[in-house]
Order: C-alpha cells, then sequence, then structure tokens
C-alpha cells in the first residue's frame, strides 16, 4: 500500500475546506485525488493554527 506525506498547509487547506466552507467530502476527494478515507483521517488529526 502506498503512503503519502502531505504539508501541513495542504492539510490545513483541506480541513478548511470541510469544516469552515462546508465541501464535502466527496467533492473534496474528487478534486485533489485524494482516497476516501484521506480527509476523514486528516480531519481527527490535530493542526497547529499559527
Amino acid at each position: 500500500m502506498f503512503k503519502s506525506n502531505y504539508e501541513p498547509e495542504f492539510k490545513e487547506m483541506v480541513i478548511c475546506l470541510h469544516l469552515e466552507e462546508g465541501r464535502i467530502i466527496g467533492s473534496i476527494t474528487k478534486e485533489y485525488h485524494l482516497g476516501k478515507g484521506t480527509v476523514l483521517f486528516l480531519d481527527i488529526r490535530p493542526i497547529k493554527i499559527w
């Protein structure tokens, strides 16, 4: 299985699209070619916003 490492800025952007802008996970995964569980995984990981 292939594991990708995403930049912290990309993770923050994806989570903001989902939580703050109300985008559904399906549209984000299609737009950014992510796996089905990637957005859910990123969503539960803590992110520091400076």
